[in-house]
């Protein structure tokens, strides 16, 4: 086990009811969903210690099976309904404070709806924070195309530029998909949440890494692609 200062600690918060259908965990690819999340963890060189905070003891023992860290269970009030995921990254960061020799300098929050994470994609995030001395970096996938939105009056209208550029010569806009990694300076963390004032992105080109296991579809898509992989390695 590491303990050293200036350690990275990856986070995967889940909640009992969302990992755990009527007879066990959600599976994706007849494994745990959770499996996936905290293999990429384990498997990153920028990663010291991986912990799942979790308010379901059956969550907490499948962690500690996969090979993560769970030495607690998150209070009932932070496994409510309308609990920010800031609040539980926070407490988080409190209790390894207080039970830790160096607490973590950054936390890089994954989460288990997004399995499907591109290789080095954690260690891109680790090191661009520190590179750049920024305080946030997440993952974001880059769009190039024309974007439309309702104005105040509730007319439709071309946002940035009304002229109809080629996508050559579109600035690039960033979708959020910070589930997939995001890596947070625990003081900002504390300060003011995941995402802090000095904020850079690593941009992702790849439409199928946007797939969330919890939207409509999003299971089954992500089934997909993993039983093609699958596939593709057996050949």
């Amino acid at each position: 086990m590491v303990q050293h200062a200036g350690q990275v600690l990856a986070v995967i918060p889940v909640r009992g009811k969302d990992a755990e259908g009527d007879t066990g965990p959600v599976l994706l690819g007849g494994r745990p969903l959770i499996a996936y999340t905290i293999e990429a963890a384990l498997a990153s060189p920028a990663i010291d210690r991986t912990i799942v905070t979790t308010d379901s003891e059956r969550v907490q023992r499948l962690a500690v099976e996969l090979g993560a860290e769970a030495p607690f269970l998150r209070p009932a009030e932070l496994a409510a309904s309308g609990v920010t995921l800031d609040h539980v990254l926070q407490h988080c960061v409190d209790w390894a404070a207080g039970h830790w020799s160096y607490p973590p300098e950054i936390v890089v929050t994954l989460e288990v709806a997004h399995p499907l994470r591109p290789q080095g994609l954690i260690e891109q995030v680790v090191a661009t924070l520190r590179e750049q001395h920024l305080e946030t970096v997440f993952a974001a996938l880059e769009e190039r195309h024309a974007f439309w939105a309702l104005d105040d009056y509730g007319e439709l209208r071309r946002m940035g530029s009304q002229e109809s550029p080629t996508r050559d010569t579109l600035a690039p806009v960033y979708r959020e998909i910070a589930g997939l990694a995001i890596a947070t300076r625990t003081d900002a963390l504390r300060r003011s949440g995941r995402f802090g004032t000095k904020i850079g992105v690593v941009p992702l080109r790849d439409p199928t890494m946007a797939i969330d296991t919890q939207d409509t579809g999003g299971l089954l898509l992500a089934e997909i692609f993993v039983s093609e992989e699958s596939r593709t390695r057996g050949n």
